[in-house]
């Protein structure tokens, strides 16, 4: 799977790709939203999740863009302080549902050797 992470803590972006990396995913990591589209723009082929922090103005904006490119994107909010506990992203409006039980199964899924 490839894999944008956007958060503004680069040891966080940095650690969550490498533990993607070692599960065998692409991971691109970016530390603000104009990297994230910046990478986006470069790629051949088409992202499978996107991980963002939602407390970047503009999370919601750049998710809806992604998903207009593709409607299969995955969309996680996490954060530091979030990673174990992620909301999955509403297809729709690109709002956070409510928790989903087992939502913590997807960063768990995709960090799975």
């Amino acid at each position: 799977m490839t894999i944008l992470i956007v958060n503004r803590d680069l040891g966080f972006v940095v650690w969550l790709g490498c533990a993607l990396c070692d599960a065998g995913h692409t991971a691109l990591p970016a530390t603000s939203l104009r990297e994230a589209s910046s990478i986006e723009k470069k790629l051949a082929h088409k992202l499978d999740v996107l991980i963002v922090e939602p407390s970047l103005a503009g999370a919601g904006r750049l998710a809806a863009r992604l998903r207009l490119k593709n409607p299969d994107l995955s969309v996680v909010e996490a954060s530091e302080a979030s990673v174990t506990d992620p909301l999955i992203f509403d297809s729709d409006e690109v709002r956070p549902r409510a928790p989903v039980p087992n939502a913590s199964g997807v960063l768990r899924d995709l960090l799975a050797y």
